[in-house]
């Protein structure tokens, strides 16, 4: 089952690099891209769909690794700068003794994982929007491209005040699971 999680979880965030990577597709190609995947057919679906899975595997480490300093403060928030018993402890006895508390925790795991890498992949679009239409690239035009970074910021936001509520929510479950768990035996 984690497994599948974390299949669909790098589709959604290979797919929400549309955000950045439609503006740079029509700067470099235009709009021929799109007839050249259509007439591939069966195949061009395959080898987007693989595109798509690897780009979310990279977007995913990558920010992943941009917004590591802020993990480890709201980690420290709910555990303390230095408890006698860490999270990955905490973790690995949570799932060691209850597979409905694994999931859950995996479910939450996702909904950290795609937010945290949407906000940064839309927050890149911020940028790539007005860049494409500087350039006149795909006929995108100012007030497109204009357009294109207000909504890319105003997500990006509420993509980044989500992913911090929901990580501090999972930090704040794998606390609760764990003394419930030691405590019933």
């Amino acid at each position: 089952m984690a497994t599948t999680n974390l299949i669909v979880d790098y589709l959604v965030i290979g797919t929400a690099s549309l955000a950045w990577g439609l503006p740079v597709l029509l700067a470099l190609a235009g709009t021929d891209w799109l007839s050249s995947v259509a007439k591939a057919g069966v195949v061009g679906a395959v080898v987007l769909v693989g595109s798509v899975y690897v780009l979310g595997i990279c977007i995913s480490r990558v920010a992943d690794w941009l917004t590591d300093g802020r993990n480890d403060r709201i980690r420290d928030e709910v555990f303390g700068p230095r408890p006698q018993l860490t999270y990955h402890n905490r973790v690995n006895f949570v799932v060691a003794k209850s597979e409905s508390a694994s999931e859950y925790l995996s479910y939450r795991r996702s909904i950290v994982r795609i937010s945290r890498s949407c906000a940064v992949q839309f927050a890149a679009g911020c940028a790539a929007w007005p860049l494409a239409a500087c350039v006149g690239a795909g006929g995108v035009s100012l007030l497109a491209g204009g357009l294109g970074a207000v909504i890319c910021g105003a997500a990006s936001y509420v993509m980044w005040v989500g992913w911090q509520l929901v990580l501090k929510g999972y930090f704040g479950s794998v606390k609760d699971m764990y003394d419930s768990l030691s405590d019933s035996g």
